[in-house]
């Protein structure tokens, strides 16, 4: 009889240990996918602040119109913030169509990696997939920037630009390219 007892009381507990681990791997899945979704959407900014810069011809190079690059000014701190400017034809940086982007407000905050030279970024936004087969601007909700180090000189930051469309819940990369920092990198070198 003692046997018996100790077989159902082993299986129990084996039982009880399993389904602690199960639940302790479904909190711990969802919690991992939580913090890479905050992370995600740090830095974000809507195609309709990119679509106030545009105007007819703003595709075409050498058209008076047209904005061959983005430039992100990156400014460290305990509140990041990323400004971005288009260029004129040129390669000017208009500062006076400064656009600040969101910074999300989600825990943990937004930063930037540490140990990183932190200086402006031009991104080459005419080459990267932003217009379909007739110059418009592409379907996408909001463009998203992820900062990292540079693959060509890991001193300095640059950023990942993903163009990102939303659709039930789910986010579906359309476009993505690579900041350059500026220096060492700039549009005329």
């Amino acid at each position: 009889m003692k046997k018996n007892f100790s077989i159902k009381a082993n299986r129990k507990l084996l039982l009880c240990f399993i389904a602690i681990l199960y639940m302790l791997f479904i909190v711990s899945c969802g919690n991992n996918k939580d913090i890479k979704s905050k992370s995600d959407n740090c830095i974000t900014m809507t195609r309709t602040q990119v679509q106030a810069w545009l105007q007819t011809g703003w595709p075409i190079p050498g058209n008076s119109n047209f904005v061959p690059y983005l430039f992100f000014t990156p400014i460290p701190g305990s509140n990041i913030k990323v400004d971005v400017y288009p260029t004129d034809k040129d390669d000017v940086v208009q500062y006076g169509k400064r656009l600040p982007m969101k910074i999300s407000s989600m825990s943990p905050p937004c930063s930037f990696p540490a140990g990183l030279k932190i200086v402006p970024n031009y991104y080459d936004f005419s080459k990267e997939g932003f217009t379909d087969a007739s110059g418009n601007l592409i379907p996408f909700d909001f463009l998203r920037l992820r900062p990292k180090p540079c693959p060509d000189n890991t001193a300095y930051m640059n950023f990942d630009v993903e163009i990102v469309t939303s659709s039930g819940g789910t986010e579906i990369v359309t476009a993505k390219g690579e900041t350059k920092p500026c220096p060492p990198y700039c549009p005329t070198e």
